[in-house]
């Protein structure tokens, strides 16, 4: 009697540990399932359609979903969509919910994913991948690292520059003798910042060794010196590839150029007073003038209302100084401040507004160096007002053209960054709402450390 007890309490128990997992497998399933159908008919609504605030807030309620049907659905729905959206933003959330994944099963389907597919999708998965720290996803990215095509190598070292592991050092070393831009670039960044006596003399001798192969690219070679620097913690340099002396040096409000697109506020308080915008004349000058001495090249983009461009391509100093002097002597100021679609336009070019896309064509490097932001106000006009939006999107544009974007604030030590009108204020339906955000000192220091830059702050001369 007592063994036949026995042998049902223990039947009982097999079935304990072997059925319960299967429910709450099949619960957990089951609650992905009821997200997933709820996530739809937000996102897929004809509201939603029109207006991208509710894709990114029936995005951002996928957050601390683990389930391999979320990589699936954010790779086969979600991502296109927004890729023709044009809209960076809803991209960053899909990133940060993608690195969140912790489950072995939802990150084999991530890895899985980052494989295969165009190029657009897989850069925005490796980006995710960047994000999880997990041997398995290690190993992939050093694998996409050592990839032909210069987006997903250059994205995977991106990626892995969040750890810095070890065994990615020699795969980085390898790239950096790549003739791609965007992959040298990556990989001098990237060894810019490995730690270590051993891996820091490695990095430094394969730096030096692939400056000296550089002959054409000027680019490239200040990308190389600045990595020795940081490497060999030495003092930085204005002008860290030793190019030029003081006297062929271009300057703008103080911050050395080489090949930039001037972005400058032509709203209607940068004639409050007008020193300001007579100031911004003569910076403008001050810096053609240097860069046609060194042979450089540049572009103008003003804003107000709206962004305008002058030439839409990067053109020589030495040949169109007298043709932009013209231009920037019949510039009035006028209406709000338009800073984002000021900044798309100068990431982008000609494609600001379309389809938007995370990858750089083959052709070379053919567009700015630099982007040198020079506003005295918030933003109250364009796609995005807000100060995090404007940051989230730009990183995400930005993330593989590798554009160093310098800020200059002029007067603008006690404004806030909002919406409505009044301090840090903007138009009617801008979409701050009239809040205050962060000091716009804040903002732009923010927009610059996140993409290589520098800020400067300046007062007007009353």
């Amino acid at each position: 009697m007592a063994r036949k007890i026995w042998l049902a309490a223990f039947t009982l128990m097999l079935l304990v540990v072997l059925v319960l997992p299967l429910e709450n497998l099949t619960a957990g399933n089951d609650d992905w399932k009821a997200q997933e159908k709820s996530f739809k008919a937000a996102y897929l609504g004809h509201a939603a359609r029109q207006k991208g605030i509710l894709r990114a807030n029936a995005v951002r309620k996928l957050k601390g979903q683990d389930d391999p049907g979320l990589v699936k659905l954010l790779v086969k729905t979600v991502i296109p969509n927004e890729l023709k959206n044009n809209d960076p933003i809803v991209v960053d959330i899909i990133i940060i919910t993608l690195g969140k994944l912790k489950s072995e099963e939802s990150i084999s389907e991530l890895i899985n994913a980052s494989k295969k597919g165009g190029k657009n999708v897989r850069v925005i998965l490796i980006r995710a991948l960047g994000k999880i720290d997990h041997a398995a996803v290690t190993e992939q990215l050093i694998k996409l690292a050592d990839d032909s095509d210069q987006n997903i190598s250059s994205t995977a070292i991106d990626a892995l520059a969040r750890n810095y592991p070890a065994e990615a050092l020699d795969t980085v070393i390898k790239q950096l003798s790549s003739s791609k831009w965007p992959v040298v670039i990556s990989a001098a960044r990237y060894l810019a910042g490995v730690t270590g006596k051993a891996a820091t003399q490695k990095a430094l001798t394969a730096l030096r060794k692939r400056k000296e192969k550089e002959k054409k690219n000027q680019r490239i070679k200040r990308e190389l010196s600045s990595a020795i620097i940081r490497v060999s913690q030495a003092k930085a340099l204005v002008d860290p590839s030793g190019e030029g002396t003081p006297e062929t040096q271009a300057v703008f409000y103080g911050v050395s150029v080489n090949n930039p697109i001037f972005v400058v506020d032509l709203s209607l308080s940068m004639t409050m007073p007008i020193a300001r915008f007579e100031t911004l004349k003569k910076e403008l000058r001050q810096a053609i003038n240097g860069l046609a001495k060194r042979n450089g090249t540049f572009d103008i983009i003003t804003f107000s209302d709206k962004a305008k461009i002058w030439k839409g391509k990067m053109v020589s100093a030495k040949e169109h100084k007298n043709e932009a002097f013209k231009w920037i002597d019949q510039m009035r100021p006028n209406g709000y401040t338009n800073i984002y679609d000021a900044l798309e336009m100068a990431i982008r070019g000609s494609n600001a507004g379309s389809k938007f896309t995370a990858v750089v064509s083959d052709k070379g490097s053919v567009g700015p160096e630099e982007i040198c932001l020079q506003t005295d106000g918030s933003p109250t006009a364009g796609k995005y007002v807000k100060a995090k939006d404007i940051l989230n999107a730009i990183r995400v544009l930005n993330k593989t053209k590798k554009i160093t974007i310098h800020t200059i604030g002029i007067d603008v030590a006690r404004r806030f960054t909002g919406g409505g009108m009044g301090p840090g204020g903007g138009p009617p339906g801008s979409g701050g709402g009239g809040e205050r955000g962060m000091p716009v000192p804040e903002f732009l220091k923010k927009l610059a450390e996140q993409n290589g830059g520098v800020y400067t702050q300046k007062e007007t001369l009353k």
